[in-house]
């Protein structure tokens, strides 16, 4: 056999991979909101606020989830959020690690999380301050690029820190706001135990 050429080529993952991913694993949009609170408990939260305004118009409507838990400092987002399929949340369960506050076993495995916002909206905002972090962290995501760019890699998700503005003082968690929502909620969507205000979990 004569070898006219070889070499080696990665995979490059389209953009639209995400997406596809967020369809598949995430049924619709209440399980989505389900999954977010899913996060709040993994991060030792107590209280989660659920805010559904104007949802039965989706280009004026916004979806608010924020928490009371541990937040996320700058590492773990780029680190963790960041990286979709990470085996941080399998590395704990295997350990059989708690969190330090509840002493809680994670809900959540694959990190679908991060997909829920984009069954939501197309627009994703994440404020998080970590429990022992002086600044803020802002991230956005806008979902809409991975329909438009070719390759996951060509897309910047912006991030920055700031001085705190949603949680101050001794404040610590992560508030997610999801716009230009991708459906419009009817009432029986919104009369789920989801559209409460607001939710005390469970300590264990």
């Amino acid at each position: 056999m004569t070898v006219i050429k070889r070499g080696e080529a990665p995979f490059r993952p389209r953009a639209r991979l995400l997406v596809l991913l967020g369809e598949q694993l995430i049924t619709n949009e209440v399980i989505a909101v389900v999954e977010l609170v899913k996060n709040a408990y993994d991060a030792d939260a107590q209280n989660v606020d659920v805010i559904l305004q104007d949802v039965g118009e989706p280009a004026k409507g916004q979806i608010i989830v924020q928490d009371d838990g541990s937040g996320m400092s700058l590492e773990t987002v780029l680190n963790v959020w960041l990286e979709p399929a990470t085996d941080f949340r399998k590395r704990q369960r295997e350990a059989r690690e708690r969190t330090p506050k509840y002493g809680r076993l994670p809900l959540g495995e694959k990190g679908i999380g991060r997909f829920a916002g984009h069954k939501l909206g197309n627009l994703v905002e994440v404020v998080t301050r970590p429990t022992d972090g002086e600044h803020e962290v802002v991230v956005s995501v806008d979902w809409q690029q991975f329909e438009q760019v070719d390759y996951l890699d060509r897309i910047p998700i912006t991030w920055f820190t700031r001085d705190p503005e949603v949680f101050v003082d001794k404040a610590h968690g992560t508030r997610i706001t999801i716009t230009n929502l991708r459906k419009e909620w009817t009432p029986k969507m919104v009369d789920t135990p989801v559209s409460y205000t607001h939710l005390t979990l469970p300590t264990n």
